[in-house]
Parts: C-alpha cells; sequence; structure tokens
C-alpha cells in the first residue's frame, strides 16, 4: 500500500501482496488509505508542477541570482580555479554550481552558503549579492 513502509509478506503462490499488518484491514479501509494516499501524490504533483511566480528563488534570472552568479564568477575567476574543481572542493554537484554563477538559481539553504564561504566568499558578499538583486 502507498505510505507503508513494512515488507510486503509472501502469499501461497509467491506472489506478494500486503504486509502483515495492512492485511488484517478490511478491503474498505485499505481502498480508502490508497485513495487517500493517491490524492496526495496527485496533489504533491501538481503543486510541483505548477508555473512559479516571477521573482521566486528558483526563477530563471531573477535579479538576486543574477548578481549572485556575478559574485561567483569573480570569486572563481580571481582564484583561478574552475566549476569542476570548486564544486568539489564545496562539495555539491557540477551542475549546481553552475546553475548558482549563471544565475539560474540560488542556494535554497543554509548549508549551502556555508558551503560557499569555503570558496573564500565572506557573508558580507553573500549578503550584499542578494541585496543587489
Amino acid at each position: 500500500m502507498p505510505g507503508c513502509s513494512r515488507p510486503r509478506a509472501d502469499q501461497v503462490d509467491g506472489r506478494k501482496r500486503f504486509c502483515s499488518e495492512c492485511s488484517k484491514l478490511s478491503y474498505f479501509v485499505r481502498w480508502h488509505r490508497i485513495k487517500k494516499a493517491k490524492g496526495r501524490i496527485v496533489a504533491e504533483f501538481m503543486r510541483r508542477l505548477a508555473p512559479k511566480p516571477l521573482g521566486t528563488a528558483s526563477h530563471p534570472g531573477t535579479p538576486a541570482a543574477v548578481e549572485l552568479g556575478k559574485v561567483l564568477s569573480w570569486e572563481l575567476a580571481r582564484q583561478g580555479i574552475n566549476y569542476a574543481d570548486a564544486a568539489d572542493a564545496i562539495g555539491v554537484p557540477k551542475v549546481t554550481l553552475f546553475n548558482w554563477v549563471s544565475g539560474h538559481s540560488l542556494p535554497r539553504n543554509r548549508g549551502d552558503f556555508v558551503r560557499l564561504q569555503d570558496l573564500g566568499l565572506k557573508p558580507v558578499d553573500l549578503v550584499a549579492a542578494m541585496v543587489a538583486g
């Protein structure tokens, strides 16, 4: 059943159906839980596919992302390192660092900003770039 993380039990003929706990539920209760789980999955899917309004951090080309990209690009050029080496040094995928530098996206959480400080960027530079955008 969707949402159940327990291992499923084998039937006599070898097919796997429900775990021992879910097998004890009536057909209607199982049907109702599956229906609710499918609704949650569809709602989450639609939420993720919904168009993002302009000005959100993940929208390509937002001023904050572009300004942060300029600061990152300048710092990488100043240090003379490429994207691959910098991404390996701070522990993010190369694509992620490229998206930050090109202004397609922003770091999403505090840990990402801490990683950027490992490149030698000061928090003041990062905040100034975000405010300038």
